[in-house]
C-alpha cells in the first residue's frame, strides 16, 4: 500500500486545490463546521484564524504549486 502524504490536488484550471483523499475531505468539513460555529456565536477573529488554518493546511499538503492555470503543462 502506497502512502501518500498529499490531501489535495492542483486545479486543472484556475487557482488553488480541491481535496483528493478523505483528509483533504476531513479537513474541508471540520472547517466547514468550525466556521460556522464561530460566526453563529460571533467570534470573528477565531473565524479569520480558521480560515488562515485551512489555508495553510491545504498550500502545505497539496501535490504542487499553487499558481493560475489555463489547462495547458497540468501534472498529475
Amino acid at each position: 500500500m502506497e502512502i501518500n502524504n498529499f490531501w489535495f490536488k492542483t486545479k486543472k484550471y484556475g487557482y488553488g486545490a480541491y481535496p483528493s483523499t478523505w483528509e483533504g475531505w476531513m479537513s474541508i468539513v471540520c472547517f466547514i463546521i468550525f466556521f460556522s460555529f464561530f460566526m453563529i456565536y460571533q467570534f470573528f477573529l477565531s473565524a479569520f484564524g480558521s480560515i488562515l488554518l485551512v489555508l495553510l493546511l491545504s498550500k502545505l499538503k497539496t501535490n504542487g504549486e499553487w499558481k493560475w492555470r489555463w489547462g495547458k503543462n497540468f501534472t498529475k
